[in-house]
């Protein structure tokens, strides 16, 4: 043989040498985002508002996202009064001359957000898949 020869003959060698070393397996640990659904909760008020002057009104409130209320001053009959504002979202009402109230908060299931959290897990390729993965 002569040194051509050998060098071709190692060559081969050495390539089958990484192609077999290229096929071994290899475990790694593995971040991984994983979606899962996460409860919202909101805060809804519902109750009465009660205009009690010459006569009597009265407006029941359902879940209510907000409400404000602003001292306006004293009716004829010398009772506090104040306007009430009351949001559903962004659309809001106001209601004048109310000098009783009863709202209540109750905190209930608005719905579902998806999150993402980041899961560990171990997989195995070979180190010829790890490089081109």
């Amino acid at each position: 043989m002569n040194k051509k020869q050998i060098s071709i003959i190692a060559v081969i060698a050495l390539l089958f040498l990484v192609g077999l070393y290229s096929l071994t397996p290899e475990t790694r640990r593995v971040a991984v985002s994983v979606p899962y659904q996460e409860a919202i909760y909101e805060t809804f008020y519902s109750g009465t508002l009660k205009d009690t002057g010459l006569s009597t009104r009265t407006w029941t409130i359902s879940r209510a996202t907000s409400y404000d209320k602003e001292y306006t001053g004293k009716d004829a009959w010398g009772s506090s009064e104040y306007t009430f504002k009351v949001c559903w979202g962004v659309q809001c009402t106001n209601y004048p001359e109310i000098n009783a109230w009863n709202i209540q908060p109750k905190r209930e299931l608005a719905g579902y957000e998806t999150r993402y959290k980041t899961e560990y897990k171990y997989l195995t390729k070979t180190k010829l898949e790890w490089i081109f993965s």
